[in-house]
């Protein structure tokens, strides 16, 4: 059940979206096309607010008609966006929440694209996911984690979230759910993994960890526990969570029967691996 206190943050963020969608304002879609089609401007900055401008859509597609269709078409949207994101500029850090919307969109070809795209975690890319991905007293190391989780690589996973737990830095107390999480996924240890995501959605912990929210998503669900369960079920693991900030209707793995490129650009983009190095 749904309190009043997340359907008012609920209403309160839909018409934040709403407004921030009129000509002039942040999500100002077609000014953000004008500049990509004519190579003026700005374009890469652009293709980022159309992004943001996509995960909108998807959340307003849900929290206003339930429209799960139209929820994935947007997510696929975002995704496809945030893929021609990194294979202009590959070196651009990753995180966790890069991975919500490929999985939400439920595209194959895009899930198998974000889970084989390492080149931010590497040495060679200069980012700081690739200077910290192995220092478990950074963020670095639990947004890798999610990378190793959606691969299935637990021999890796594993000992990583052994070493975190096993000393757990002062001002990362926070995040042992999240390597609980891996660990009973590796497992397949379904009811651990629920009781990971019970404490993932929990009101002091989601309080104490907001500012890993973006304002697009932060009124309505909890990004890291919508990822993870989402890669559990990737994995064959229906996991449940008794939350509104994980809404139960997503978490099925169901491809639409087909996907719309909603931009012109989109249809132009290279599925392959980065395209470049820079």
């Amino acid at each position: 059940m749904k309190s009043a206190d997340y359907l008012s943050d609920v209403r309160g963020a839909i018409n934040l979206l709403r407004y921030r969608m009129q000509p002039g304002e942040y999500y100002d879609a077609e000014s953000c096309l004008r500049f990509i089609e004519t190579n003026s401007g700005d374009p890469y900055a652009c293709k980022e607010r159309l992004h943001m401008y996509a995960i909108a859509k998807a959340m307003l597609s849900w929290c206003e008609a339930q429209d799960l269709e139209g929820m994935k078409q947007w997510s696929y949207v975002a995704a496809k966006i945030r893929r021609i994101l990194f294979q202009e500029r590959p070196a651009k850090d990753c995180r966790t929440s890069m991975y919500l919307t490929p999985l939400l969109s439920d595209h194959v070809d895009l899930v198998e694209w974000f889970s084989r795209f390492d080149y931010p975690f590497t040495s060679g890319s200069g980012s700081l996911s690739g200077k910290r991905r192995n220092n478990p007293k950074t963020d670095e190391y639990y947004h890798y984690n999610t990378l190793l989780a959606l691969r299935g690589d637990w021999e890796t996973l594993v000992p990583r979230c052994e070493v975190f737990l096993g000393d757990v830095p002062a001002k990362l107390g926070s995040y042992q759910a999240d390597s609980r999480f891996h660990m009973a996924l590796a497992e397949g240890d379904v009811a651990r993994m629920e009781a990971s995501l019970d404490e993932l959605v929990e009101p002091k912990l989601m309080k104490r960890r907001q500012e890993e929210e973006s304002a697009t998503t932060g009124p309505f669900i909890c990004t890291f526990a919508v990822v993870y369960a989402k890669i559990a079920w990737l994995h064959g693991h229906r996991v449940q969570v008794s939350s509104p900030y994980v809404p139960k209707e997503w978490l099925p793995i169901a491809p639409l029967p087909k996907y719309e490129d909603t931009f012109a650009f989109m249809a132009q983009s290279d599925d392959s691996m980065p395209v470049g190095r820079t």
